[in-house]
C-alpha cells in the first residue's frame, strides 16, 4: 500500500506556478471588497511571474546553454492542505 500511495504522488500531475489560481478564492467567504483586493494582488502576480519569466528568455538567448531552473513557466506549485 506505501508503494502505491508513494507511486501516486510521483505521478500526479501538479498544478504549474503560473497556472490561473483566481478559482480558489471565489467560493470563499470573503466580501466583495476583499475579493476584489485579493484579485488584484494575484493578477499583479501571476503579471510579476512573466515578466521575470520574459527576462530570463531573453538573457537565455545570450547563453550557451540556458539556464532554465528557476523560469517560473517550469515552475511547479507545491500545495499542502
Amino acid at each position: 500500500m506505501l508503494c502505491v500511495s508513494s507511486w501516486l504522488l510521483v505521478v500526479m500531475k501538479v498544478p504549474m506556478l503560473m497556472d490561473d489560481w483566481t478559482h480558489i478564492h471565489i467560493h470563499s467567504e470573503l466580501s466583495a471588497d476583499q475579493t476584489k483586493q485579493l484579485t488584484a494582488v494575484l493578477a499583479e502576480f501571476q503579471t510579476d511571474l512573466k515578466t521575470l519569466s520574459a527576462d530570463i528568455d531573453e538573457r537565455n538567448k545570450t547563453r550557451r546553454k540556458p539556464f532554465e531552473s528557476f523560469n517560473p513557466k517550469f515552475l511547479e506549485s507545491s500545495i499542502s492542505v
